[in-house]
Parts: structure tokens; sequence; C-alpha cells
């Protein structure tokens, strides 16, 4: 408290003061101007907070057992003007361009997601109709449709080849 009065020539304006019989919460406005440089004044908005103990029991006398102030960030930064000025029109609008950009990244990223399980679920069916001989194509000529039938056992036969085949060329000893 000394080191404020010996740096501010002004005191601090109290803006409200609520006090419930145990604690007091102060709002108010820290005048920073320099003994220094008098010119120079930063208005700072400031919570103080007081939680009073009573020094006796019954005595109705009360002692500050706890004393903590709030300075937030946004408070001084807003309060020294070029630095406000910056804040307000570089700062924040970045921040709120990026988390803009962010948002709309985080929504095409979950759409496409949600595209690709969805193709995923389409492609399962109809590998599970190709297996089971459910799949036919429509065509008017019938030696086409069985053709295309016996294409898919022989795609099936080289499939469980190929698989059969890497098994066994994985479980051979080295030599």
């Amino acid at each position: 408290m000394l080191v404020w009065k010996t740096l501010n020539r002004e005191q601090p304006k109290i803006n409200n003061v609520c006090f419930n019989g145990k604690t007091c919460i102060i709002f108010l406005t820290q005048i920073l101007c320099p003994r220094m440089i008098p010119w120079f004044k930063v208005n700072l908005p400031v919570t103080a907070v007081l939680e009073f103990k009573e020094t006796d029991e019954d005595s109705g006398l009360f002692k500050i057992e706890r004393h903590e102030e709030q300075w937030s960030i946004e408070g001084i930064l807003k309060a020294i003007p070029i630095v406000s000025f910056w804040y307000d029109h570089v700062v924040r609008a970045m921040i709120g361009k990026l988390l803009s950009a962010t948002g709309e990244a985080v929504y095409t990223a979950t759409e496409t997601a949600s595209l690709l399980i969805l193709r995923s679920k389409e492609i399962e069916e109809a590998r599970s109709k190709l297996e089971a001989g459910e799949y036919i194509v429509l065509d008017n000529n019938n030696n086409n449709i069985k053709r295309h039938q016996e294409e898919v056992m022989m795609l099936k036969i080289n499939n469980n080849h190929n698989s059969i085949s890497s098994l066994s060329n994985n479980h051979s000893p080295s030599k």
C-alpha cells in the first residue's frame, strides 16, 4: 500500500462496495499516475476482496484476516492506450478469425468422417452380398449374368488362394 502512495499522485476511485458481514468486495478503479510522469495516467479496474474476522467473541470489532486484489489482463490491456488499440483491432480480430477457421475445420472433418463411415458401411454390405452370391447384374442377355457370377466366384477363389499362400509364406521357417 505504501508503494501505491509513493508512486501515485491520485487515490483510487471506489465504484461499488458489497459487504455481507464477513466478506467485503470492493470494485474500484486504480489510477496509475506516477509522480515522475504526471501527464501519464492509466485507469485500471481492480476488484479487492477483504475477509474479516472478529477480534474477540461478541466484541463487534473486526480485523482484516485476508486481503486479495484481482486485476484482469483484459483490464490492464485496455487501460494502456497504445496497447488497447493493438489489442482491440489486431489481437482480438486475429483470435476471432483463428477460432472461426478452427471451428470450420472441425465441422468439415466431422462431416467427412461421417461420410466415410457411411461409405464404409455401403462397401461392407456390397462385399457381404458379393460373397453370398446375391449380387446380380440385371441384363437382357442371360449368358452375361452367368458369366458375371462365374467371374465373382473366380475372384473369391483367387482371394482365398492369395490369403492362404500369404499365410503359408509368413509362417515358413527362415533359412
